[in-house]
């Protein structure tokens, strides 16, 4: 029983240290998972504001009658449209690297799941054997104190011998040997 509790002990000690390893690496998977989270919302803020300066620029060219000053505009909102495409672009590798990011954090929670399954396996397993080692434990202890009383001529077996050994004991011995002899000595 001491060597299963300790093996128990033993057994949730290496469990709390795996998931504390665990945590230990999830830790700076959570803090790249912030910073990719700000820089995605600091890039969709910029391509929001760059898109409304867009679609102004080309309000500003479809209202303007004056052919020169409509290509300003237009030349503008291109500009814009291509920073507003660099921009896209670094959202499009931040989201990537956030998403590379998550899968490592979700192997990570696996691996806590499949630890924190083995070892609760573990722990029924040595649960079973504690509750068969008090069984047996409890049955020794039946027959330590069975054998422990005083014998009593009450038991069924024993006024059983004893019939047999007074009815043994009230019969003559049947002299085989000598009827033999006397018999073989009258045929002779």
């Amino acid at each position: 029983a001491e060597e299963l509790g300790s093996r128990n002990d033993r057994l949730q000690a290496e469990l709390k240290e795996e998931l504390a390893e665990l945590e230990k690496q999830d830790t700076p998977l959570v803090q790249e998972l912030t910073r990719l989270d700000a820089r995605a919302t600091v890039l969709n803020r910029d391509l929001f504001a760059y898109q409304g300066e867009i679609d102004r620029y080309e309000r500003l060219a479809a209202s303007e009658k004056d052919p020169v000053r409509r290509q300003q505009w237009l030349i503008e909102a291109d500009r814009l449209i291509i920073i507003a495409n660099r921009i896209d672009a670094d959202l499009v590798g931040v989201n990537r690297l956030a998403r590379n990011v998550q899968s490592q954090r979700a192997t990570l929670a696996l691996r806590a799941q499949q630890a924190q399954a083995n070892a609760a396996g573990q722990a029924q397993r040595i649960d079973r054997e504690m509750v068969d080692l008090a069984k047996r434990d409890k049955r020794a202890d039946g027959i330590e104190k069975r054998a422990g009383r005083p014998t009593s001529g009450t038991t069924s077996k024993v006024r059983s011998l004893s019939a047999q050994a007074t009815a043994l004991t009230t019969y003559d011995q049947f002299p085989l040997e000598a009827a033999r002899e006397k018999l073989l000595v009258s045929l002779r």
